[in-house]
């Protein structure tokens, strides 16, 4: 935890925290630039009627592209439920407050797993462990386990 009271790490970290949400999702990209597309759709026709050239067809099409609009524009909002997208700042501060736990203290290293792990459930074979971020599960089969160096090196250091 040393490496986040530098701040151009947490600068860094923050920056490549921002780019991933958008490497996670997606959809929601696509929706976005779904949106902006009927936008200037809609806007191209406005213009049109604009300077005179309204015809049913047209003012069809208008009504068609806003229903679109507004449907897109509810899928977009669910999206963003789901996985909100965070600014560099949000990633910042949430990064500087880490420096605020204390990792040699039992509460301090329960929050570091909290802020992280949802829930780990262990099962005869394996263990499944489901991340707070966008609810992803890992399954870890005991054999992996028992292979890892983790048997053999020991307790981590202190």
């Amino acid at each position: 935890m040393e490496f986040l009271k530098d701040d151009t790490v947490i600068d860094k970290l923050s920056q490549k925290l921002y780019e991933l949400q958008y490497t996670e999702s997606t959809l929601l990209p696509k929706l976005q630039e779904q949106s902006k597309q009927k936008e200037k759709e809609i806007e191209n026709i406005l213009n049109a009627v604009q300077k005179g050239f309204a015809t049913d067809t047209l003012l069809k099409r208008l009504s068609e592209l806003e229903k679109e609009q507004k449907e897109l524009n509810e899928v977009i909002a669910s999206e963003q439920l789901k996985s909100p997208i965070y600014t560099q700042e949000h990633f910042k501060m949430a990064l500087h407050n880490f420096r605020k736990i204390d990792i040699s203290t039992q509460d301090g290293k329960r929050k570091i797993i909290d802020t992280f792990i949802n829930s780990i459930f262990m099962y005869d074979d394996c263990i499944k462990i489901i991340y707070n971020a966008n609810g992803r599960e890992e399954v870890i089969k005991i054999e992996e386990l028992e292979s890892s160096t983790l048997f053999t090196d020991g307790e981590p250091f202190r």
